[in-house]
């Protein structure tokens, strides 16, 4: 990693090393979503000789709503966006007596690269790090991110560049008016 980049992040990874409750709200979201895929589950195992009509609602993947409303939260509490929550090498356990977040030790680039290329995640904190001042505005990302989040995230941004110039907005002025604060309703299916 960059040098602040390395010493913010890991002083930050290093001092949340341990368990983490949940909180209360995570917590009951958490595990009224396990009950509820628990059942769902037994509905299409019990019903996968007749059809498969529970498929399509058995591929929603509760996980990362969990993991996402975590790092919301932690990210609040601890003063740091989102993205460093998720890069940590941590999981989640949900379980009746007790949910919470478990940082691990293991070292933080040995849990992203693969194929020396590092994940997305690992990228994502050093801009939204950046974005928040906790690392030097003119501090460079030192890896290789994967060619195809690099080419994805190319196109995104060339699209995003189109749409903003048909109404003369920046891309951030044309998100703003077409995502706003994400308070819309929600229609199922979505």
């Amino acid at each position: 990693m960059s040098d602040t980049f390395n010493a913010a992040f890991g002083a930050f990874h290093e001092a949340l090393v341990g368990k983490h409750a949940l909180p209360d709200d995570i917590e009951d979201a958490a595990l009224a979503m396990k009950r509820a895929h628990t059942r769902m589950w037994s509905a299409m195992m019990k019903s996968g000789h007749q059809h498969i009509g529970y498929m399509p609602v058995m591929s929603a993947d509760y996980h990362s709503l969990i993991m996402y409303m975590t790092a919301e939260s932690f990210a609040e509490k601890w003063g740091v966006p989102k993205a460093w929550v998720l890069a940590l090498p941590m999981n989640i356990i949900i379980d009746p007596a007790t949910c919470y977040m478990r940082v691990k030790s293991e070292d933080v680039l040995k849990h992203h690269v693969s194929d020396g290329t590092v994940d997305d995640i690992l990228y994502a904190a050093f801009l939204e790090g950046k974005e928040a001042g906790l690392i030097l505005e003119d501090d460079v990302f030192m890896f290789e991110r994967d060619p195809a989040a690099v080419t994805y995230t190319k196109a995104n941004r060339e699209s995003l560049s189109n749409l903003a110039g048909e109404y003369d907005l920046t891309s951030d002025e044309y998100m703003d008016m077409k995502f706003g604060d994400g308070s819309d309703d929600w229609s199922f299916p979505a």
